[in-house]
């Protein structure tokens, strides 16, 4: 099965979540809450919400109540806590933390080694870099 998802910001111009030859399926999982796919050298509290076509993977963590949902992808060392929504197409990845009840949204890519906390919102095409 292969999901492939626009994304506009780098180093991808798409993420595609395909078993390839390195991969098989029992690297990956369906979180119980929300059902999407977590990949297994991810880590996410059992009380976080993995939206079904969402996807978590490489070392990223969602901790607490956090939400990631829509077509949302979370990757690398980057960490949503608290209770974070990252959701629609927003792209979070290397070591960004998204924390507390702040949201990004839409097109919007938070990266490197940015935060994004409080009450925040990251919307539209934005890119919040570090």
């Amino acid at each position: 099965m292969i999901v492939a998802t626009p994304i506009h910001c780098e180093p991808f111009s798409y993420v595609v979540k395909n078993l390839g030859p390195d991969e098989k399926e029992s690297d990956w999982h369906h979180h119980p809450k929300g059902g999407g796919w977590v990949k297994n050298t991810a880590t996410v509290a059992d009380s976080a919400f993995i939206g079904e076509h969402a996807l978590v993977y490489d070392n990223a963590c969602v901790e607490g109540r956090a939400s990631v949902y829509g077509f949302a992808r979370v990757r690398g060392h980057a960490v949503i806590r608290d209770e974070a929504h990252v959701f629609g197409m927003a792209h979070v990845y290397d070591r960004a933390i998204v924390s507390g009840r702040a949201r990004v949204k839409d097109r919007a890519c938070v990266n490197r080694q940015a935060h994004v906390t409080g009450f925040d919102d990251v919307t539209g095409d934005s890119v919040i870099s570090k």
